[in-house]
């Protein structure tokens, strides 16, 4: 899904509070105009699992997550072409006889590759407004691991723009982390536009560390320069900060290499192989870890 940026370029100032309600206006985040029925209306008992017609399924607005890998959910349909829906989606009934989605969508979209007509869903009448659906969502998907950080700091300005918190504080608590956390996430939507718009599309930065480095350019020429830059030369976090600070960065000889440890995986790093390394790496990995 493209989001056009450009359409709400002001020069030279950018308010937190129009371009977070711009963009979500755009990607079909806003209002809701439908209201959940009342209670007594809904066939069956609340919270009953039942079976519900894809075809009258809506997207939450509040759903924090700008887009969905298609990798991640293909591999999560063939999960469930094999051992069928694990967990129910839930839901809510809207006045006009369609169900908006609460939290599941990606399995929804998983079940729409399968061709299936209809999806397992737990019905939750009664309970639904905006700041509800809003908070609900927000803390589901943030407290994933796979939640990119600019959906997040989307959702938590949102958030805070709708009062659902009384302040930064009290959002900290609720998704468990720490105010200062918040308020760096919060400061990456600080960086210009085209470049927010371009991570936000593509997920070309998911570090945070990074980012919070790169809106603190000031100007919008030499940070756009930096940003080109990391795409170009994929650097470590510790050269990106120097090339901020305008200190030179040594090319990568091309037999150097680094490998970085931490218990979300290994990443090495290093220069261009040729196939008959790239064969000889490949099967002492497979040996390594067999």
């Amino acid at each position: 899904m493209e989001i056009d940026f450009d359409a709400h370029l002001k020069s030279g100032e950018h308010k937190h509070d129009s371009r977070t309600d711009a963009l979500r206006k755009k990607i079909g985040m806003g209002n809701i105009q439908s209201k959940p029925v009342d209670k007594n209306e809904v066939e069956g008992q609340p919270d009953q699992i039942v079976e519900i017609p894809i075809n009258k399924l809506v997207v939450n607005p509040y759903q924090p997550r700008l887009s969905m890998d298609p990798d991640t959910v293909r591999e999560l349909a063939l999960t469930i072409k094999e051992h069928g829906l694990l967990q129910p989606i839930a839901v809510m009934p809207m006045d006009d006889g369609k169900y908006m989605i609460r939290y599941g969508h990606r399995r929804v979209e998983a079940c729409k590759i399968l061709h299936q007509k209809t999806i397992k869903a737990i019905v939750k009448a009664g309970e639904g407004n905006n700041e509800k659906l809003m908070s609900e969502a927000l803390i589901e998907n943030i407290q994933r691991d796979d939640m990119h950080i600019i959906d997040t700091a989307l959702s938590m300005r949102a958030a805070l723009d709708n009062k659902l918190f009384p302040s930064m504080e009290a959002l900290a608590i609720i998704i468990g982390k720490d105010k200062t956390q918040v308020s760096r996430i919060l400061s990456i939507l600080t960086l210009p536009e085209k470049i927010l718009h371009d991570i936000a599309t593509k997920k070309t930065i998911s570090d945070r560390v990074v980012l919070d480095h790169l809106r603190k350019v000031q100007d919008p020429i030499k940070c756009n320069e930096l940003y080109k830059w990391y795409l170009e030369t994929n650097p470590s976090r510790a050269d990106f900060i120097l090339k901020v600070k305008g200190i030179e960065v040594p090319d990568v000889k091309e037999n150097a290499y680094s490998i970085k440890n931490t218990s979300k995986g290994c990443t090495i790093k290093m220069g261009a192989l040729t196939s008959d390394q790239e064969k000889i790496i490949n099967e002492f990995i497979k040996k390594l870890l067999g």
